[in-house]
């Protein structure tokens, strides 16, 4: 039986960034007068793109993570970015103090994931 391949260490890292930026991002507007609303705005503008990068990189390595039989439980973190962002789409329109928690909650999640991944011998 072949052994499976393990997780690419520089996506594990990315992942890392990834979520401790994005949990940054959505408690940030939680503390009172730290920033405007319109610095708030320009920081969601800068950071839509990089998002949306993140997501289409996120189907390419679940493919990836698929085709070259990876460890299978590498298979979570992308399914749980594009599970996220779908739901994301969805949340932000129809309960948007819904949506924070539940980015929060998805980013928190994904870096345990990550972190526990990149920290393996």
């Amino acid at each position: 039986m072949a052994e499976e391949k393990r997780i690419y260490k520089w996506y594990l890292i990315l992942s890392i960034i990834y979520s401790l930026i994005s949990i940054l991002l959505g408690i940030i507007p939680l503390i009172p007068n730290l920033l405007t609303p319109g610095l708030l705005l320009s920081v969601g503008f800068a950071w839509a793109p990089i998002i949306y990068i993140w997501f289409i990189l996120n189907i390419v390595m679940f493919i990836v993570i698929f085709v070259k039989k990876i460890e299978k439980i590498a298979l979570l973190l992308p399914g749980l970015y594009i599970s996220e962002q779908t739901f994301l789409i969805i949340l932000a329109i129809m309960m948007p103090t819904f949506f924070r928690i539940f980015d929060l909650t998805f980013s928190a999640i994904i870096l345990i994931i990550a972190i526990g991944l990149l920290s393996r011998k």
